[in-house]
């Protein structure tokens, strides 16, 4: 339905302000209808022509940072499954220091206790910086 409206926008012998307030409207509204529908990529090519075409749309700017951002990288999956392995890890170590370790080597709590925190730790940091480097990337790349 976007596609017929912009066509229409185009083709009529509208007043210009009119006419471009128009077709920015159905443009923003087809790379909504892709954004709803998964369609990343092509929802960021729409919101780049609107924001060529209106470079003041705030709302356009907006999308398009936000169409970005759901395209996530292969490394970010990578940093993902690496924090999960981290957390899962941590749990495994807290499973063994509470089975193990507290009843039987006392002596080693303090050394059980600290690998599980740094485990969690690590995990808990690539994780706020995997994503705030996605995050600073596409606000970076914002045309």
């Amino acid at each position: 339905m976007a596609d017929v409206a912009i066509g229409e926008s185009m083709s009529q012998e509208l007043e210009q302000e009119y006419a471009k307030s128009v077709f920015g409207r159905m443009l923003f509204r087809k790379a909504a209808s892709h954004f709803n529908l998964a369609e990343y990529q092509q929802a960021e090519y729409i919101a780049g022509q609107l924001i060529r075409i209106e470079p003041e749309h705030e709302q356009a700017l907006r999308f398009f940072r936000k169409c970005r951002y759901h395209q996530r990288p292969g490394w970010l999956h990578h940093v993902r499954a690496t924090v999960i392995f981290l957390l899962l890890l941590a749990a495994l170590v807290v499973c063994i220091e509470v089975l193990l370790v507290r009843p039987f080597y006392g002596m080693h709590v303090h050394l059980v206790e600290t690998s599980r925190n740094t485990i969690f730790g690590m995990g808990l940091l690539l994780l706020i910086g995997g994503e705030g480097l996605h995050w600073g990337l596409v606000r970076s790349a914002v045309p």
